[in-house]
């Protein structure tokens, strides 16, 4: 408690504007730890990637004149299958891929595309066994929006519970 008080009297002796800077960006930086929490809270509650169904446009990761590319499952034909990890391969002008192996003991390949822009990409996630055949697990896509998403209702959260809780400290103290 006295480390409060000498807390208040150290305070007190600053100039009134320097004071008064301090208590707005301990309140702006209170808000955004608020703003940080909830958002986060309901990413990690909420947001579960939708794992879809393989279609017939499931696409898969092969190499064309030795380059990386994607096509779809029925258009794989005789095409030889990626078989290391690539990152960031710009394929035609308006599509970028990652492909990366992984980690789980399974031999699973993830095959990330990006169409136009860097927004939401398509992900394919899919087995290779050991006679190079093909088992499509899922693909989803739509995760980065979603985040923004919960960010923005977030931000307005946020702001609602920031105003009820200044309404509620002022009929306390006056």
């Amino acid at each position: 408690m006295n480390f409060i008080k000498q807390l208040q009297q150290n305070f007190n002796k600053l100039p009134k504007w320097l004071a008064k800077i301090i208590l707005i960006m301990t309140k702006f930086m209170a808000f955004i730890l608020l703003w940080c929490v909830i958002a986060n809270i309901g990413i990690f509650l909420f947001y579960k990637p939708i794992h879809h169904s393989p279609t017939e446009f499931f696409n898969i990761c092969v190499l064309k004149d030795n380059k990386p590319d994607w096509v779809t499952l029925e258009k794989q034909a005789n095409l030889p299958l990626c078989q290391q990890n690539y990152q960031q391969i710009e394929v035609g002008s308006y599509y970028v891929m990652d492909f990366e192996k992984i980690d789980n003991g399974k031999n699973e390949w993830q095959l990330t595309t990006w169409s136009d822009s860097m927004g939401d990409p398509f992900i394919y996630r899919y087995q290779i066994d050991k006679q190079n055949k093909i088992t499509p697990l899922w693909w989803s896509k739509g995760g980065m929006m979603a985040n923004v998403s919960y960010w923005f209702f977030a931000l307005l959260l946020s702001a609602f519970i920031w105003d009820i809780a200044k309404k509620i400290i002022k009929r306390r103290v006056c």
